[in-house]
């Protein structure tokens, strides 16, 4: 929280001398400059992005919903406690996002394609091997990491753990193909794999949920991130 202040009052400040410096935030005794909204070019790039949200949304409450009604909650939490540490394997890849995104937008912007061509395959190769260890621990070891955390109830959760971190770590080690689409502006391809993404989980969940419970959740919930 104390983190996420000091954040927004170094961006409030930087914000502000931006418009102001560009004309945008009117000074006492000045004339305001008109500000023009483009509406619909806002509305064309960010409505199929929507679709991207709207696929991550399903894919984090599908299973659960799926396998709380098919399974009981005992089956939802043997799943969902091992979630976490899955998603250690996207720590670093979390981490480079934030400056990822701005340095391929300047990259395109110049017309430099062999430069966003190169920058990317960088970044994945590094995120691959500093998240490596990471995925050594939770693939590797997991019979041991989980009933040392959760307890010995939790042992049979170790394999829904080693699936999760091995779609997860793939997914990490392929760098952001997400972000370099929609820096370049193609949102319709975003658009088009997210809605692919949302018929793929839900096939799987409704096919392999029911039928294997939290284990056809695993299966279902990595196979979706892999694809």
């Amino acid at each position: 929280l104390v983190a996420g202040l000091i954040g927004l009052a170094v961006y409030g400040a930087l914000l502000s001398r931006t418009l102001r410096e560009r004309g945008l935030l009117r000074e006492a005794g000045t004339p305001r400059r008109p500000i023009e909204v483009p509406f619909r070019e806002i509305g064309r790039f960010t409505l199929p992005l929507l679709v991207s949200d709207a696929m991550f949304i399903v894919l984090n409450t599908s299973d659960v919903v799926i396998l709380g009604r098919t399974h009981g909650a005992e089956a939802v939490a043997a799943f969902r406690s091992v979630l976490p540490l899955a998603h250690l394997n996207q720590v670093v890849m979390n981490s480079f996002a934030l400056l990822f995104g701005p340095l391929m937008a300047r990259l395109w912007a110049r017309g430099d394609r062999a430069g966003v061509g190169d920058a990317y395959w960088r970044t994945a190769t590094w995120v691959a091997v500093l998240s490596f260890p990471i995925g050594a621990l939770t693939i590797g070891m997991a019979d041991t990491l989980v009933p040392l955390l959760f307890g010995d109830r939790y042992a049979g959760s170790a394999t829904y753990l080693q699936i999760l971190s091995v779609a997860a770590y793939f997914n990490a080690s392929l760098g952001f193909n997400g972000v370099t689409v929609k820096m370049v502006g193609r949102v319709g391809l975003v658009a088009a794999s997210a809605a692919a993404g949302l018929v793929v989980n839900l096939g799987l969940t409704l096919l392999l949920i029911p039928r294997f419970g939290a284990i056809g959740a695993a299966w279902a919930t990595g196979a979706t991130v892999v694809a």
